[in-house]
């Protein structure tokens, strides 16, 4: 359990003991749990009062007693309940300092940086955005260092990842402080300078300025094109192939929906006028209950126009509302309506696939966006540095596409990197990817297991094309115990002719990994044999336990106590 996930629970344990505790007494329990008393707890306190709420048989009392308290505390920490704090520069000024030793303390874990702003929210507002700017310059100009001034603009980067990411609060005013710090941002990291910081922030930039609420839509798409343009700059096809490749298909979608826009002539204008700026769940939740009614009522055919000029209420909650809608409408036993109740649940169907949620049949996906999903999957990778988290959570978005389908074009998509790779470098720096991405298939639980597996095994296959014994022995015996590793555990095929394949890996790599050249892989890769003996189907079973124990044996002349205790 991480520290947010503790101090949540936290939170609903002091809850529930304030409503449990005698009349009077709320005082002193809150005096004995003080590292409690925040905002954190007056969002809690509401959010209990709200579940109660939506429950067969609400307890009014407890309801109200909630909500008064929670607003009564909010006073006593200095902020009334829908006002923002008092606009003192100054405090705002503090708030930024904290904000941004808070990006630099969480280590890219998003989820620090959420958790800080979820308890200051009501300091996200205008005025934050009026004076952010001037703040960010006010601290460039403490130090005139170029090192000082290259890690403010690291710091608010990465808070303007964080913002783009964050739900809670008003969505807009996240965004526009987003694009206030990217902003920031390219004022250090010049072209000329920092090209590699420039492009990455003009393409986060530009993603930004793709889902942005303010203004008017194609101007923002406008923005959104200018600054993708400008990210290709640097990362050009011949020296990024993977991520220009993802860059260029961000770009022409963008161009696409611009000119969807531009060229619309909208018969009912009122119906895309949908109520987006919400500020909290149940108004976003009303927002996508409009959204659904704008959809029945909206010209056959622009039904994706509609979603594109409302995206961030496309999720997973407007997927649940079209299936709500049509519950409610099959509860009514209209026969009427059975062609409408359909085409809520085909579109929600649809959609859910879009958003990655694994419903229905994936046959209609084509391979051009498979091959588009497998150059992104790889920049993924890339990116990732290492954090597996961070892979499985694209993993998690785009379930639908880990199928057949992908492991049918995987060869053939393999193949053409390669073949774009011009550099000494690049083939093997491919191969290291699809070595990486297999590794977190492997690791990854959801979705198809079976699929998963294949998919990675067939990456170890294909980086074993180009790190070869001759030319890469030590990636090539790596490749091969990892290759060993998922045949032990596959799904598909006869287990016992899968085991036989991984017993053959372990005795490649081990032709590498000796004992003399690299005693520490040889005694990893003695542990991996030691461990596949013990499963073993084939042969007696007292002898395959005997091979495992001599194995454990082996590993442990490396593994001493006195070395590794």
């Amino acid at each position: 359990m991480n520290p947010n996930e503790a101090r949540q629970i936290a939170y609903l344990q002091l809850v529930q003991a304030l409503l449990n505790c005698p009349s009077d007494d709320e005082e002193l329990l809150l005096a004995s749990n003080p590292a409690l008393v925040d905002m954190g707890l007056v969002m809690t306190l509401l959010a209990v009062a709200q579940r109660m709420m939506e429950q067969d048989d609400p307890q009014v009392s407890a309801i109200e007693w909630l909500v008064e308290y929670a607003q009564q505390l909010a006073q006593k920490l200095g902020m009334d309940m829908g006002e923002s704090p008092a606009e003192d520069d100054e405090e705002y000024a503090g708030f930024v300092l904290n904000l941004l030793q808070t990006v630099n303390n969480s280590d890219g874990e998003e989820a620090t940086v959420h958790a800080f702003l979820e308890e200051h929210l009501t300091y996200l507002n205008e005025h934050l955005l009026a004076i952010f700017p001037q703040q960010i310059d006010r601290l460039f100009a403490l130090k005139s260092e170029s090192e000082w001034k290259l890690f403010i603009a690291s710091d608010i980067h990465n808070l303007a990842v964080d913002l783009g990411e964050f739900t809670s609060g008003n969505r807009s005013i996240n965004l526009e402080l987003a694009i206030a710090c990217y902003d920031r941002a390219l004022s250090v990291y010049t072209q000329s300078d920092f090209p590699e910081d420039w492009a990455r922030t003009q393409n986060n930039l530009a993603n930004t300025y793709r889902d942005r609420i303010e203004g008017d839509r194609i101007a923002n798409l406008e923005l959104a094109i200018q600054a993708y343009q400008a990210a290709l700059e640097v990362r050009t096809p011949r020296k990024y192939p993977i991520e220009s490749g993802r860059i260029q298909a961000s770009l022409e979608a963008t161009i696409e929906l611009r000119d969807t826009l531009a060229q619309r002539d909208l018969h009912h204008p009122e119906i895309y006028d949908i109520q987006t700026q919400t500020s909290s769940p149940s108004d976003s939740q009303l927002a996508q209950i409009q959204l659904v009614q704008a959809l029945l009522e909206c010209p056959q055919g622009e039904e994706d126009l509609l979603l594109a000029l409302n995206p961030e209420l496309v999720d997973e909650g407007l997927v649940m509302a079209l299936f709500a809608k049509a519950q409610m409408m099959s509860d009514h036993h209209d026969p009427a309506a059975a062609s409408t109740i359909q085409w809520l649940v085909d579109f929600a169907q649809q959609l859910a696939q879009k958003l990655g949620s694994h419903i229905g049949d994936n046959s209609e996906i084509g391979n051009e966006e498979y091959e588009i999903f497998f150059n992104n999957l790889l920049q993924a990778v890339a990116d990732s540095n290492g954090n597996g988290w961070i892979v499985h959570k694209f993993f998690d978005e785009h379930l639908s596409y880990l199928n057949e389908n992908l492991l049918a074009i995987l060869p053939q998509q393999f193949q053409i990197l390669l073949d774009r790779q011009d550099e000494p470098d690049g083939k093997p720096y491919i191969a290291s990817t699809l070595n990486s991405l297999a590794i977190y298939l492997n690791q990854f639980s959801r979705g198809s297991q079976s699929i998963n597996q294949e998919l990675a095994i067939d990456c170890y296959r294909l980086a074993l094309e180009v790190f070869t014994r001759e030319a890469f022995p030590e990636h090539w015996a790596m490749t091969q115990r990892n290759l060993a590793l998922a045949y032990k555990d596959r799904i598909r095929g006869e287990r016992a002719a899968n085991q036989e394949l991984a017993f053959e890996c372990y005795r490649l790599a081990l032709e590498v990994f000796t004992r003399e050249a690299f005693p520490e892989y040889w005694a990893v890769t003695q542990r991996n044999l030691a461990l596949a003996y013990s499963d073993l189907i084939r042969g007696e079973r007292a002898a395959n336990l005997e091979l495992s124990i001599e194995c454990y044996r082996l590993a442990l002349d490396v593994y001493t106590r006195a070395a590794y205790p």
